[in-house]
This record gives structure tokens, C-alpha cells and sequence, in this order.
């Protein structure tokens, strides 16, 4: 059959010497590999905030910025549009140290790239007035290979830090409109920031400006720009401001006489940095003028100064303001007052000069331009009496009558005592306390002589100093004598 054919002619040519070759089978390893997740948690920041809880935030905040203090508040947002990024940003409980110095702490902000660490000296993506701002910022449109210095020119850097100052001040206008002690303690902690954010920050000016809050004296506490302009009186135009140390110095000015009297508001700023501000912000909303009324040229709403000073009034103690002008040093001019009610005169600076409170903040200040400053201060100041005061019209009686030396008297005291009570430092003390004891010697009916004596010396005792002193040079001999004597 054909099987047993086929084995005949496969011996047959074995029988030939031919042989099949054997099959062979080879070993080969092959590695494979198996990825395990061990950390399948995405970054906090990287979730969606509404499933985070407020205790996340803070133990993040606690562990990643090194602070054992719960934050403030803080925003946490995910930018999209020209560029993409997230950015999670905290307010710390209370200020750092050295807030102002002008070195931010290196580590308070981070910069990641997908997701990956790049730096932490991230810093400057603020200004110097959000220093105090911690958090972090993951951009996904920065190369991962970025360094310092292309990051630092980098167009992306500039968008986002123009997005994250707008964040920041929306959670700063989101605590102002909820109020409450939480907006309290933030102000009290960081409205300082936000006075210097207005004045170098032109771009948000407008912004901070309405987060600025100022002591008043309708309230009696702090006061919000815009609710002040919502309290205006009709006609007013103006947002009337006065500048000092301390909120019951400022109360007791001469200069709020006729505003408390009218029932016109006045803000009372006692920060250094408030005048600072109002330099900066000329106009508030685009249409009210912030007014020091320490200077003069200021008018109450709806106020003619002719219903209170007549032409008939300035004729008749034109001697008087002529014979100030002329005795006074640092008085440019002296006019009759439309804003004293009670107190017979105040100082006032001129609409270009420095205001009392600016002086005082500039002498302090060890590295000041002196040069610009002096001429400032020195800029002559206009000394307001007040007509219907019993002490000018006793003074005009005496520059009237004549009596040139003690109506200067009366006058340098009268310009002394209202440079005082306006705000400005005594121009010369010595004069000054002089003046004063001459006027309680006139009081008491006696004279500021002082009875003369003499020192008594009690000669006893010079003479047992002189023993004393002898006996010490007679010991001290004899101590000689015997050294002399031992060596030899």
C-alpha cells in the first residue's frame, strides 16, 4: 500500500547515506514589567474645592507652609482661557515678621509645572504689598526645564500674576462685604497692606480703594469710603478728611469746630500711611474729592463764607490781621475764620504745603530728603482768628490803642497756643515757656524774679577733709620710707 511504499523509500535513502536534520527548540528570557500605584491621591490642589473641607485646607496649609497657625482665608481657583494653571493661596492667621522690610520670605509661594516641584523661591509673582500671601501656583503652559531667569521673562508669568492679584483682592472684597469680626481682625492685621497696595498698585487702585476703612466722626468707628459718600449731605462733593496721632488728639481740634456744628462727617486718619494714600487717590468713585481740611481754602457743602464773614467785619479787624502778619515769623497771613466756633484761632498749612500730621511723619523719617522738606515745611502757613472770640477783640482793642509791646506778647502766645491745638510742634519752647510763666506771674500779680541766695559752705567740714588728706600724705611716706629700708 502506499504507507509501506513510502517507509520502503525512506530506508532507501537512509541506505544512501542521507540523513534529516534534527529539530532544535532555544531558550529566550523576556522581562515584563507591572506597574503597581501606590499613591493614586491626587495633589490637594488639583481637586475640585468642593470636595475638599475646610480641615484639609488647614492641615495642608499647616504642613506645606511650615505655619502652626490655622490660615485666615484662603482661594483656591483654576484658570482657563489664553493660559491654564491652578493656584491655591492662603492668608496667614496673623502678619510675618517684618512684613515692610523689603525682603520676602523666600518659601512663602511655590511654583509647580504639571505637577511637579519646580521652586520655592517664587516670591516676586507678588507685590510687595501681597507679600504676606502663602500658597502655591501649577501651570501647565511653562516648560518643565524653566529657569529662574527665562521664568522671570517668561509672557505666562506675566498673565498669571495679573490673575492671581484679582483673586486675592476678590477674597479680600468677599470678607469686606461679609463683615463681622473675621474682616475686623484681617483689617487690623493687613489694612496697612492694602493702604500701600493703593498707592503703588494704580492698576487696582480703584479696587482697594474701596476696601479702605478710616475712623469717623459720625460712627464713631471705622468707616468704609463708600458709606461715607452714602451719608454726604447734599451738594457735598467732597470726602473731608484730618490727619494726627491719635483719634481723641484729632476729636479736640479747632480745625472740626464748625464741621461738628454743621454736622458735616469728617474721617480721622491716624496711620502714618493714610496722607500717603490720599496723595495717591485724588479722587474717590471718579468724582469725590478727598479734602484735608487742615489746609486752608476749605468750604463746607452748601456754605457761603459771606453769611459769616462780611466785608464789614474784614475791614473792621484789618489792623489787626496786618499787625499778625507783620509780628509773627512763619505766618504768610492772617485771615478771619469761617470754620472756628469756640476756639479764637488755628494754624492751617498752605493748599501746597506739608499738614501738621506731615510734618511730624516726615522729621521722623532718619533717611529724608532734608533739603525738599524744609522747604515744605517752612512754606508759609495762614493763622485763622476767630471775630466773634472776646480774646481777638481784645487784642484788636490793644493793636487799636496802640500798645505795640503787649499786644506782641498776647499775639506770639495766641499763634503758639494755635499751632499747638492745630497739630504743629512749638516753634520755639524756650520762648514759649517763657511766655506762659510771664502770664501766671500777671495772674498771681507778682513777677518771675527768682530770690537770689547764696551757697552755704560749712568750713568745719572743708577743715576734716584737710586733716584727712594730710594723714593719707603722712601714711603713704612712711609705706615709702619702709620699702626704702627693706631693699637696702
Amino acid at each position: 500500500d502506499a504507507d509501506a511504499d513510502a517507509d520502503a523509500d525512506a530506508d532507501a535513502d537512509a541506505e544512501d547515506g542521507e540523513q534529516l536534520p534534527k529539530k532544535t527548540t532555544k531558550e529566550v528570557t523576556e522581562t515584563v514589567w507591572e506597574w503597581e500605584v501606590l499613591n493614586n491621591v491626587k495633589p490637594l490642589w488639583a481637586r475640585s474645592p468642593d470636595e475638599i473641607s475646610d480641615e484639609e485646607y488647614k492641615e495642608f496649609y499647616k504642613t506645606a507652609m511650615k505655619d502652626y497657625q490655622d490660615p485666615a482665608k484662603w482661594t483656591h481657583f483654576s484658570a482657563e482661557g489664553e493660559i491654564e494653571f491652578k493656584a491655591l493661596l492662603f492668608v496667614p492667621g496673623t502678619p510675618p515678621a517684618g512684613m515692610f522690610d523689603g525682603q520676602p520670605k523666600a518659601d512663602n509661594m511655590k511654583l509647580f509645572v504639571r505637577r511637579v516641584f519646580i521652586t520655592d523661591d517664587f516670591s516676586d509673582i507678588l507685590p510687595k504689598y501681597l507679600a504676606f500671601i502663602k500658597g502655591l501656583v501649577d501651570s501647565d503652559d511653562l516648560p518643565l526645564n524653566v529657569s529662574r531667569e527665562q521664568l522671570q521673562q517668561h509672557k505666562t508669568l506675566k498673565i498669571i500674576r495679573k490673575k492671581l492679584i484679582r483673586k486675592v483682592i476678590a477674597m479680600f472684597q468677599q470678607l469686606a462685604k461679609a463683615g463681622g469680626d473675621e474682616w475686623s481682625s484681617f483689617y487690623e492685621n493687613y489694612g496697612t497692606a492694602l493702604k500701600l497696595g493703593a498707592i503703588e498698585d494704580s492698576a487696582n487702585r480703584s479696587r482697594l480703594s474701596k476696601l479702605l476703612q478710616f475712623h469717623s466722626t459720625a460712627t464713631g468707628e471705622l468707616t468704609f469710603l463708600e458709606d461715607y459718600v452714602a451719608r454726604a449731605k447734599k451738594g457735598q462733593e467732597a470726602i473731608f478728611y484730618l490727619a494726627g496721632q491719635n483719634r481723641d488728639e484729632l476729636l479736640a481740634s479747632p480745625l472740626l469746630e464748625r464741621f461738628k456744628a454743621r454736622g458735616v462727617e469728617v474721617l480721622l486718619m491716624t496711620d502714618p500711611i493714610d496722607e500717603y494714600v490720599t496723595q495717591n487717590l485724588a479722587k474717590f468713585d471718579g468724582k469725590f474729592t478727598l479734602t484735608n481740611i487742615g489746609k486752608e481754602g476749605v468750604t463746607l457743602p452748601g456754605d457761603d463764607a459771606t453769611d459769616f464773614i462780611t466785608d464789614a467785619m474784614k475791614e473792621q479787624f484789618k489792623p489787626l490781621t496786618d499787625f499778625l502778619k507783620e509780628s509773627l515769623d512763619g505766618v504768610s497771613k492772617a485771615v478771619l475764620s469761617a470754620r472756628l466756633v469756640d476756639s479764637p484761632a488755628a494754624l492751617v498749612s498752605g493748599s501746597f504745603g506739608y499738614s501738621a500730621n506731615m510734618e511730624r511723619i516726615v522729621k521722623a523719617q532718619a533717611l529724608g530728603d532734608k533739603g525738599g522738606a524744609s522747604y515744605m515745611m517752612n512754606s508759609g502757613k495762614t493763622l485763622e482768628i476767630n471775630p466773634r472770640s472776646s480774646i481777638v477783640r481784645a487784642l484788636l482793642a490793644k493793636v487799636e490803642a496802640d500798645e505795640t509791646d503787649a499786644a506782641a506778647s498776647v499775639a506770639a502766645l495766641l499763634y503758639e497756643t494755635a499751632r499747638l491745638r492745630s497739630g504743629f510742634e512749638v516753634a520755639d519752647a524756650s520762648a514759649f515757656a517763657a511766655a506762659i510763666n510771664d502770664m501766671l506771674a500777671t495772674t498771681l500779680g507778682t513777677d518771675v524774679s527768682v530770690e537770689a541766695y547764696e551757697e552755704v559752705i560749712d568750713e568745719e567740714d572743708d577743715e576734716e577733709d584737710d586733716e584727712d588728706e594730710e594723714e593719707d600724705e603722712e601714711e603713704d611716706e612712711e609705706e615709702e620710707e619702709q620699702v626704702a629700708h627693706d631693699e637696702l
